[in-house]
């Protein structure tokens, strides 16, 4: 004791001046601007006389007073003995009561289940120090003997409300940072604000578990709430945010998170709905000066939806370099150029299945016009309308059918077996024989015309197939 406690304690004081000076200073206590809800110095001194603190309190960070320490625990009430911070709520897991052991060392009690904070030395670091860990165990109250040696913890004041918390071996009670899941351990003094706590007086709940053994990161309060993901694609940009995010987190069998992998490829697929113009309708404007709609064909912007679906997997729950980062989607097909109305660019090879015409056009520049003959019209061999991909060029090559083995010297193939070729065989072009002597569905050409557009189109390139139907009448 004080010298000054052993003269309070004495015969020299009356009882009635006794009286008086607990009554001077409780009123000091109360007038002294110290919060009812944050233990101060004279409060602490107060609650140490008498043996004990009274009723329950918040473990609140310093960092951020809205974070408290929480008992990690399953909505079923599983406890996992985990210490953490996660956002202040009215929950029995955050709660804890204060006893003193004696000599300024008390125990630390959680609310729920009656378990008290322990430190415990598990090894030894290679500097010879102690390596504690944290835990929260059920049965250390009844360890005679060993109570304050695993239990046993000491207040600092710290200032302006805040206290340390203090192992008796030593290491004191820290965060990693303020947000849900924030790992609490035990480390040297280094007076910090992540060392600091408040002890903010409270009472008991009715509920004494909620699940926060699993915190979601991009839940508000989690340490990724303020992250936002962006997705460029074509030009455009696509915003994620955090709530979002945190939707592609899912709990799993084993007890973990883990990302929703359906769920990222159900929004890839909304993003190729919206992005891509392979096998949407557009519009194009034909040698004739007329403008026409083609719905069919192969040919297009098509995203690369499983590239980018790994790419967001990857990121969900991967450390960034700061709030924001960005993932640029891939096309696993391009088109020419990427406007409001058409995709087709300034080269390519218009067919008019109608008229038997063909024309080459490159950067908008017409090289080659010629007659064709296309598949025979009426039967399985016409040659489809649409917009389609060059997806190859082979000179020279044979053609190679049912009951045909043809060799040519320009095969230039748009729609599967259909593609542009010359055709020496035929002593004629255009007009109407299509009608009845017409092809396999290939498009037959003069030899120059198919060797000039040979030597100038390129795999990619679109191939515009079209009927008008009103020539015909």
């Amino acid at each position: 004791m004080t010298d000054r406690l052993r003269f309070f304690c004495s015969d020299m004081v009356t009882p009635m001046r006794k009286i008086c000076i607990v009554v001077f200073f409780f009123l000091l206590w109360g007038t002294s601007g110290i919060s009812a809800r944050a233990i101060g110095a004279r409060d602490f001194l107060f609650l140490r006389t008498i043996g004990q603190f009274r009723g329950l309190y918040e473990i609140r960070s310093a960092l951020d007073a809205d974070f408290a320490l929480d008992v990690s625990s399953c909505s079923d009430g599983t406890d996992n003995r985990l210490l953490q911070l996660y956002r202040a709520g009215n929950v029995n897991q955050q709660k804890f009561s204060f006893s003193t052991l004696g000599r300024g060392v008390c125990q630390i009690r959680a609310a729920h289940t009656g378990s008290r904070l322990c430190a415990a030395a598990e090894g030894r670091e290679t500097d010879g120090s102690l390596e504690q860990v944290l835990f929260m165990d059920p049965g250390i109250s009844n360890l005679s003997g060993g109570v304050s040696a695993l239990a046993g913890w000491v207040l600092e004041y710290a200032g302006d409300g805040a206290w340390y918390i203090r192992a008796r071996e030593g290491e004191y009670l820290t965060c990693a940072g303020a947000y849900n899941g924030a790992q609490v351990t035990l480390n040297a003094f280094t007076g910090e604000e992540n060392q600091q706590w408040i002890l903010e007086k409270t009472t008991r709940s009715d509920t004494d578990y909620q699940e926060t053994d699993l915190p979601n990161p991009y839940e508000e309060g989690g340490s990724w709430e303020d992250r936002v993901l962006f997705v460029d694609i074509g030009g455009s940009r696509e915003t994620l945010s955090a709530k979002t995010l945190a939707g592609w987190l899912v709990k799993t069998d084993g007890h973990a998170l883990a990302p929703d992998s359906e769920a990222v490829s159900v929004y890839a697929a909304s993003l190729a709905e919206k992005y891509d113009t392979k096998g949407k309708p557009r519009t194009f404007l034909t040698s004739y000066g007329e403008e026409i709609t083609l719905k069919m064909g192969n040919y297009g912007w098509a995203l690369d939806q499983a590239a980018l679906v790994e790419q967001i997997l990857s990121m969900l729950l991967s450390d960034w370099e700061t709030n924001t980062a960005t993932v640029t989607a891939e096309w696993s097909q391009r088109g020419a150029v990427r406007e409001e109305t058409t995709d087709i660019g300034k080269t390519y090879v218009e067919v008019d299945l109608s008229g038997q015409k063909v024309w080459l056009y490159k950067d908008g520049q017409l090289l080659v016009s010629t007659d064709c003959v296309t598949g025979t019209r009426g039967t399985e061999y016409a040659t489809p309308g649409g917009v389609y991909r060059l997806y190859g060029k082979e000179s020279p090559s044979i053609l190679v059918g049912e009951d045909y083995r043809t060799p040519v010297d320009f095969w230039m193939p748009f729609n599967g077996g259909i593609g542009l070729h010359d055709a020496t065989w035929r002593s004629a072009f255009g007009g109407d024989i299509y009608l009845t002597n017409g092809s396999h569905g290939c498009v037959n050409l003069p030899y120059d015309a198919a060797r000039q557009i040979y030597e100038t189109i390129s795999v990619g390139d679109p191939v515009v197939c079209y009927y008008y139907e009103y020539k015909e009448e």
